[in-house]
This record gives C-alpha cells, sequence and structure tokens, in this order.
C-alpha cells in the first residue's frame, strides 16, 4: 500500500532498494557469504521481489480456491465448508514448519521467506523457490479443482 502510494507521489525509483535474498549454494560470482547464518545471499530489487510476492500469492489463491471447491462438493454446508478449509490450511502451515520438506505446498504460505530465500535454509534444499511453489501451488491447486470435478455434490436434505 505504501509502495504504491509512494509510487504515485514520486517516482517508481524505490523499486530498486536492494534487498538481501539468501541461498544455500553459492548461485553466482557476486554472491556474498554469512559467517553467521552459513549460507550465502545476493541482492535483488524490491520491485522484482514485490512482483514475485504477488504472483506466489495469485498462487496460494488458486490452491486455496481448488481446496474449498473439493471440499465443497464433499460437505453439505457451505459454512462447515469454509471452517474446514480454515482447518486444513492451517494445519497444513503448522506441520509444514515443523517436519519442513520443499514439496508441501502449505510452506510456500510463508510468503515473505519464500520470496528472500530464507526457506531455502529452512528446508536444506536449494528447491524451495518462488517458482517452484508457484508451479507447486498451481499443480496442486488444479489436482484439487479435477478431483472437485470428478466428485458428485451430496445432496442437501
Amino acid at each position: 500500500m505504501v509502495f504504491s502510494i509512494a509510487t504515485l507521489i514520486g517516482s517508481f525509483g524505490e523499486s530498486a532498494y536492494p534487498i538481501p535474498v539468501y541461498s544455500i549454494e553459492r548461485l553466482a560470482e557476486t554472491d556474498f557469504y554469512a559467517f553467521l547464518d552459513q549460507a550465502y545471499f545476493s541482492f535483488k530489487g524490491l520491485g522484482t521481489l514485490v512482483v514475485i510476492a504477488i504472483a506466489l500469492a495469485f498462487a496460494q489463491l488458486y490452491f486455496l480456491n481448488g481446496l474449498f471447491t473439493l471440499l465443497g462438493k464433499l460437505m453439505k454446508n457451505y459454512y462447515v465448508t469454509i471452517v474446514l478449509t480454515l482447518v486444513l490450511v492451517i494445519v497444513g502451515y503448522w506441520t509444514g514448519t515443523q517436519s519442513v520438506k520443499w514439496w508441501n505446498p502449505f510452506i510456500y504460505f510463508d510468503t515473505w521467506r519464500v520470496v528472500d530465500g530464507w526457506k531455502t535454509i529452512e528446508v536444506a534444499s536449494q528447491s524451495a523457490t518462488p517458482f517452484v511453489g508457484i508451479i507447486l501451488l498451481v499443480l496442486s491447486g488444479s489436482v484439487l479443482f479435477v478431483a472437485g470435478f470428478f466428485v458428485k455434490r451430496r445432496a442437501v436434505s
């Protein structure tokens, strides 16, 4: 919000503000090593990271919509579907923070840690990138949509 207001008032110059992006491997010659974190880091512009975060947020919404669609086909009551979706997301996110695997779609709900690369350190795999998260969330959401398409809606009595 502040970023868009500042863009309207001033210019788009703040999008080049450098933000550190972490990785467990050295990806380029210009990467620096943080001895305290035992990780490599480089700098990316704020504008680039905001665009990646927005794309990841859309992928998260797509996944949630697929989950809600599948659960909506299985449940009779819409309120129960909403509550069950929220419970599944909260439990999935909590479980994802306890045993972090890069293929768990719920770890990509920690948007900024995925975008700035800190999840690659938590997962101890270079596979937990925003782009892998976007692909994984979209594929998982598509599987949920297709599964919801083939499930017959229960009749409300």
